[in-house]
């Protein structure tokens, strides 16, 4: 994603609705996306709402409510002036794309969604069969060891119990 620094007002609305927290004020009070952060999930793009505003009005009338100590708050589903652009992503960055914005289709399997939606949602979709993957489902239930062994410190490990597929 990139951030228009002529049309940004540093509203910070787009900071909150990353999921990867990839958006931050740059120095000049303006956002600025983190390329090594983003993931181009394109959240920030399709979440918030472009209101049009012309940037020099926005900014002009932050300055004078700020003049008087007051401060408009904005919806926060709200990009005030639409700085927010989807670039023309290149490989190895439209394959960061292709897992991560649930909006694209994967080349390879065809399905959209986050990456492996196509595992993730099985049960749905009915793709993978039992056995069809070594490490999905056995075609019989494993065997579960449980201990009741006393733990000499406070805490306690989440599991106790060991399967075939971890011994």
């Amino acid at each position: 994603m990139e951030i228009d620094k002529t049309k940004c007002v540093g509203c910070g609305n787009c900071h909150t609705i990353c999921p990867m927290g990839a958006i931050t004020l740059d120095v000049d009070g303006k956002s600025i996306v983190d390329q090594d952060e983003c993931v181009e999930c394109s959240t920030c793009h399709r979440v918030l709402r472009n209101e049009g505003y012309w940037p020099p009005m926005v900014r002009a009338v932050r300055k004078f409510l700020s003049l008087l100590h007051l401060q408009y708050l904005a919806p926060v589903d709200v990009c005030p002036t639409g700085a927010l652009t989807p670039p023309e992503l290149t490989w190895p960055r439209s394959l960061r794309a292709a897992f991560s914005d649930p909006t694209v289709v994967h080349p390879g399997t065809g399905v959209g969604g986050r990456g492996t939606e196509e595992i993730k949602t099985n049960d749905v979709t009915g793709r993978l069969r039992r056995g069809s993957s070594s490490n999905w489902a056995d075609p019989e239930p494993a065997p579960v060891y449980a201990t009741s062994r006393r733990w000499p410190w406070p805490w306690r490990p989440s599991s106790l119990s060991l399967s075939r597929s971890t011994l």
